[in-house]
């Protein structure tokens, strides 16, 4: 699970706890979505497999999370000057080790908050699936632990709103099994509210999911596809208003598919692409188009996957 910022590096939460920082370059650079990049209006990390990039001016490093990208906004750049100058003797695009997890979790839902701080919340733990939360600062480089989730939750959906709040929503109570079930599959939804940093309960998803995407868009979040309890891969959406807090049915997509790579696009549609449909990896893509509220097929990626 990975989130990173350029210039004096980018921070990624690899593996089980360990994490490290990837040393920029000395210039700003910018975090461009492709299909998962994360920030304040710009998609959230959650569990599945999409990459994003994050292009320096003078060199570049690829982080690829095993969390699914999930959120949206509009692409914006992020202002890294709060972050640590470069180590004396450290070529940009190398990496240094930082602050570790105080607990070691999978697929956890990974936020930037606005201030530039970092949200981990839940995953699965050495004991099972954790509502555990912590908050890692990049100036200091450490983590601290936040209040925790209200639920125990792994292979959620997240997403940072429009307002600055962090959505989490479904997800697996349990952690499924090596078999390929995907255990006690939730609905419910928690908001955390950096300003106060509690989370509060909001209205719960129509259909319980894991392996989800969820995108902002005007008003509240997108959520697309994910897979059932059994494992399936669903085509179903839903659509959450951040004034009411509930969610209502949106047009379902294309290709039902789960662990999906999505982005927000200019004018608010957003882009989904891959993931696992049917009994393996798929290369198609679709666009939301935000005004009409229906998708379309696009160009398939040159390489299925997820």
């Amino acid at each position: 699970m990975s989130i990173g910022l350029h210039r004096a590096g980018a921070i990624a939460a690899m593996g089980l706890g360990a994490v490290v920082g990837c040393i920029g370059a000395a210039s700003a650079g910018t975090l461009t979505p492709l299909l998962g990049a994360t920030g304040p209006g710009i998609p959230t990390t959650a569990p599945g497999a999409n990459p994003y990039v994050i292009p320096p001016p003078t060199g570049g490093a690829v982080v690829k999370p095993p969390g699914t990208a999930s959120g949206a906004g509009p692409p914006a750049s992020l202002d890294a000057s709060g972050l640590p100058p470069l180590q004396p003797g450290r070529a940009p695009g190398s990496w240094r080790s930082t602050g570790s997890l105080a607990t070691a979790r999978a697929l956890p839902v990974v936020a930037e908050l606005p201030d530039g701080r970092v949200l981990v919340a839940g995953g699965s733990t050495a004991r099972g699936v954790t509502d555990t939360a912590e908050i890692y600062d990049p100036v200091a480089g450490k983590w601290t632990a936040a209040e925790s989730m209200r639920h125990a939750r792994v292979d959620s959906a997240s997403t940072v709103l429009p307002d600055g709040r962090v959505l989490v929503a479904g997800g697996s109570s349990d952690g499924g099994s090596s078999t390929g079930g995907a255990g006690r599959l939730l609905r419910s939804a928690e908001v955390f509210d950096p300003a106060t940093a509690h989370w509060t309960a909001t209205g719960s998803l129509r259909t319980a999911r894991r392996s989800t995407t969820a995108v902002p868009v005007a008003g509240g979040a997108l959520v697309a596809g994910g897979a059932d309890a059994d494992g399936h891969a669903l085509g179903s959406v839903e659509i959450y208003d951040t004034a009411s807090g509930s969610w209502h049915t949106g047009a379902s997509l294309h290709t039902a598919r789960s662990s999906a790579a999505a982005a927000p696009l200019s004018g608010g549609d957003v882009l989904v692409a891959g993931g696992v449909a049917g009994s393996g990896f798929t290369a198609t893509a679709e666009r939301w188009d935000a005004a009409a509220e229906k998708w379309a097929e696009v160009t398939d990626l040159p390489v299925a996957r997820a």
